[in-house]
């Protein structure tokens, strides 16, 4: 019995049922050949040599080496192995921003901090806020960067001394210094002169630091709420106790929030950090 032709755009017969595509394929040379995969439109998977693979499997390692370095060297890391490692590939680490800060979540977290700001419009309007803001800040990467910056400007502030104790502690090095000079102790006088020096230059280096980080933050505040002047207070929220939290206590309890601490304010005047310290006053009910 012979087959059936297929007519025009009737393919539900293979390719392999009809003789004439066979002879005329069977007598094209070998570089023009066409296979029945690429009749059919189908291709083979993707086969990467040898050393192909080598190099993608020493990059994958490599990658998973830089990216397991952050958490092992912050922050206590060894000594020994992975504070040395990081210091030597610290540029990679900085360039492919992978420093995160995993141990910041576990094993035991401290207490978290937000940044308050309020200020005022040309035409007098008020305007407030906080950051890190679960309702405004979205998706949760941006919500993690803003809740970063908090962390950062209450730890900046922190580690800044007053200007007052900074004072207090340069008159007694001084006192000390005239004693042991009187005394004619000149290998304690001059270790007790480079000490001087190191917390001068700690002094003059943080408070540096820490008015550059809360300008440049208030600047972008002013700026995208259109004000004239701002104020920024940092706020500490209490991790509860596990009692409390099973007997009802929210993780989002005011009880659970300290006062604010007035951080620095920015005007037409410029930008000035609060001494001492200033706590938020309570905001006034309106009638």
């Amino acid at each position: 019995m012979s087959k059936r032709k297929n007519k025009p755009g009737d393919f539900s017969e293979p390719l392999d049922a009809n003789p004439r595509i066979d002879s005329e394929l069977s007598g094209l040379p070998a570089e023009g050949k066409a296979t029945r995969s690429d009749l059919s439109g189908e291709t083979g998977p993707l086969v990467w040599s040898r050393l192909h693979r080598q190099v993608a499997s020493l990059a994958i390692i490599a990658y998973l080496a830089v990216l397991l370095l952050g958490p092992l060297s912050n922050p206590i890391g060894s000594p020994h192995f992975s504070l040395p490692l990081a210091g030597k590939i610290g540029p990679i680490h900085r360039a492919l921003f992978l420093g995160h800060g995993y141990r910041f979540f576990a094993p035991d977290p401290g207490p978290t901090h937000r940044v308050l700001y309020r200020g005022i419009r040309a035409d007098g309007t008020e305007f407030s806020g906080h950051f890190p803001d679960r309702d405004q800040d979205w998706p949760r990467l941006l919500y993690h960067r803003w809740f970063m910056l908090s962390e950062t400007l209450f730890n900046e502030q922190v580690l800044r001394p007053s200007a007052v104790q900074f004072e207090q502690r340069k008159l007694e090095y001084d006192r000390q210094i005239l004693r042991l000079r009187t005394e004619g102790k000149r290998q304690l006088l001059d270790q007790l002169i480079r000490e001087r020096d190191l917390e001068a230059a700690f002094f003059e280096r943080t408070t540096a630091r820490f008015e550059m980080i809360v300008s440049a933050v208030a600047r972008v505040l002013l700026q995208r709420n259109e004000g004239t002047s701002i104020e920024l207070f940092v706020q500490e929220r209490k991790i509860p106790f596990p009692e409390e939290v099973v007997d009802g206590l929210r993780l989002d309890a005011e009880s659970l929030l300290l006062d604010p601490v007035k951080i620095g304010e920015l005007d037409a005047d410029g930008f000035r950090t609060p001494q001492p310290t200033e706590p938020l006053p309570a905001r006034k009910e309106s009638p």
